[in-house]
């Protein structure tokens, strides 16, 4: 029952063309999240209940090493607001209600490298992230929120087998 509305605006800009290039890059966006159906359904949801809203900022660099090989940095900030709470309420068939009244943010840094040879077989990249992200239901202090991932490691290959075969 509610319609959102999400720019956002992403932005490159090659400072040095050619085998070696550089590349800054800037990102900006508002997002939104339905509440979970047991948030705001007619039985045990609280009516009124609306989406959670994120405002997402990023910038970063992005470096040619050498034929195939690139490596990026980028920083990005998460402003959260309009998050779906739980309130104690006696009068509620579960004991409880649902209402936007909480905040967070999420901040930290990812480090990227990537290979891709022009024609090659194989292509791969690994990335590392370094970050925090804090919750809060009212005008309390932060806290660490329980999903939090303070560090993730990803790593992705792909290698062409022929006659359409891909491992």
């Amino acid at each position: 029952e509610q319609v959102t509305v999400d720019p956002r605006l992403g932005a490159r800009w090659d400072v040095v063309r050619g085998p070696r290039r550089t590349t800054l890059k800037a990102g900006a966006g508002v997002y939104h999240q339905p509440p979970a159906m047991e948030q705001s359904n007619d039985l045990v949801g609280t009516d009124g209940v609306e989406s959670n809203r994120a405002l997402h900022f990023s910038l970063g660099i992005e470096q040619e090493l050498a034929a195939g090989f690139e490596i990026s940095v980028e920083g990005f900030f998460k402003r959260l607001d309009n998050l779906v709470i739980v309130q104690a309420d006696e009068t509620r068939l579960i004991g409880a209600r649902f209402v936007n009244t909480g905040d967070g943010r999420v901040f930290g840094a990812e480090t990227l490298i990537k290979y891709k040879p022009d024609g090659g077989r194989f292509f791969g990249w690994i990335a590392y992230t370094l970050s925090r992200s804090e919750r809060r239901d009212t005008q309390e202090p932060y806290r660490t929120f329980s999903y939090d991932q303070t560090h993730i490691l990803s790593a992705v290959g792909n290698l062409g087998l022929g006659r359409g075969w891909t491992l």
